[in-house]
């Protein structure tokens, strides 16, 4: 049972990475996660993603996933790693047809469909998460700074820059 805890902690971060590429890569980067610490286990984050050095995993569930989903999940980030981004996609989907209110599922297939350049569907699908990320702040600005990627890479420098506002809102509830 703790290997699952550990595998789960390394598919939120693989999640919470999903960010857009600067450049063509060709090979997956490594991933490290950091220790369990007294005060909770934290992850690191790039600055991309978060102005944190890490954050608390319970910031990013409140709830446990049933194992079902956490095989699925564990699945569609073992595909993104090998940049198999139409698989993870596609299993992302499956997951989400039995949890479809699952934010963090919907929040990693915006990511992923960010990653695929359909910043319309990610901009769709990260306002989706939010709606079922309620109260969950550090989630809520992970999904705003899809959407402010997005807009961003569609020259929306308007739609951009506010949703950059709201992220930096819920990054101040965290």
């Amino acid at each position: 049972m703790r290997h699952n805890k550990w595998v789960m902690v390394f598919c939120l971060y693989l999640v919470a990475c999903a960010s857009p590429p600067q450049r063509v890569i060709t090979s997956s980067p490594k991933v490290s996660v950091m220790t369990p610490q007294p005060q909770g286990m934290l992850i690191p984050l790039p600055s991309s993603l978060s102005s944190q050095g890490g954050v608390s995993i319970a910031a990013l569930t409140t709830t446990k996933m049933t194992p079902t989903i956490e095989n699925l999940l564990k699945r569609a980030l073992a595909q993104y790693e090998q940049n198999e981004l139409g698989m993870a996609g596609t299993t992302v989907e499956r997951a989400l047809r039995i949890a479809p209110r699952d934010p963090i599922l919907w929040y990693f297939l915006a990511r992923i469909r960010y990653v695929q350049k359909n910043t319309e569907q990610a901009i769709q699908l990260a306002m989706r998460a939010n709606s079922f990320a309620k109260g969950n702040a550090y989630l809520t600005a992970l999904n705003w700074r899809t959407v402010a990627d997005a807009r961003s890479v569609q020259g929306d420098q308007v739609g951009a820059q506010q949703a950059l506002s709201q992220v930096q809102f819920y990054e101040k509830k965290r």
